[in-house]
């Protein structure tokens, strides 16, 4: 694919992103949302990372690190979902080139968010990246290769495709009976449902309509994209789990919630 071929698909990515409509204004009222900062620096990012952060103080640095150095043309958009353990004050005070910050009064879940975050999203594509480090944020590199050269416009990454190693068998089981859950409610073949590893079109994002406000929106999203007609395929990722000692967050609950959630969109004409 030549050099005019990325160009113009990169543009029409753009149009289509923009075409989707302003993002749905109500989320930064429903949740007091305000605005710390805004340092973008890129006028036309290719992508849109979305980060939501609860409580991460130990941390916070090395992903933001970390994402800051990923070699695409990009914005970062941090969400923090009401942190009391000294993550805003460490992110309001060292403000970064390249991202914009946004401060949620009170804790709403990685799925309020993520809604917020969308509603600044300026890229062609859309991706989420969790700030604990589970993932590396440099595997989007390769994911928005894959998307952009198969003109794919919904890519998850699949834990499950690779060796990686695992810590607790009870999130492994819950995860494959969450993925087996939504294959069977919506004829679909994912292997990791899941996944904190998204990447799409920003369009896409924005016609899903999320309502989901905690973990749930992982069903949510997964139910959406195979209910809804739109072709996707996963492409394997690192991941590498940390503990629930060191911060993990996700509960049985939350997969109760999911398989709730799961059937209720699903069940939606």
């Amino acid at each position: 694919m030549g050099v005019m071929d990325f160009y113009e698909m990169e543009m029409k990515e753009k149009k289509d992103a923009l075409g989707a409509g302003a993002a749905p204004p109500s989320v930064a009222d429903e949740f007091g949302t305000t605005v710390a900062y805004d340092r973008r620096t890129e006028t036309k990012p290719l992508i849109s990372f979305l980060v939501p952060v609860f409580n991460e103080r130990p941390l916070i640095k090395a992903a933001l690190d970390k994402l800051a150095a990923v070699p695409l043309a990009k914005e970062i958009i941090v969400v923090d979902d009401g942190s009391t353990d000294g993550t805003r004050g460490a992110l309001t005070e060292n403000p970064r080139n390249g991202t914009v910050l946004l401060l949620h009064n009170k804790n709403q879940g990685k799925g309020g968010a993520l809604r917020t975050a969308l509603t600044k999203a300026m890229g062609s594509y859309a991706a989420v990246q969790d700030a604990d480090l589970e993932y590396d944020p440099n595997d989007y590199v390769e994911l928005l290769k894959f998307a952009r050269q198969n003109n794919a416009k919904v890519v998850f990454g699949s834990r499950f495709l690779k060796p990686n190693p695992r810590i607790y068998w009870r999130f492994l089981l819950g995860n494959k009976l969450l993925t087996t859950w939504i294959n069977l409610l919506c004829a679909s073949s994912y292997t990791d449902c899941y996944t904190g590893a998204k990447l799409m079109s920003t369009a896409v994002w924005r016609g899903l309509g999320l309502i989901s406000n905690g973990f749930e929106i992982e069903a949510e999203i997964a139910v959406k994209i195979a209910r809804g007609g739109y072709s996707f395929t996963e492409y394997p990722i690192t991941y590498k789990p940390r503990k629930v000692a060191e911060g993990k967050k996700i509960s049985w609950n939350d997969a109760v919630q999911g398989f709730k959630a799961a059937h209720r969109f699903a069940s939606k004409k």
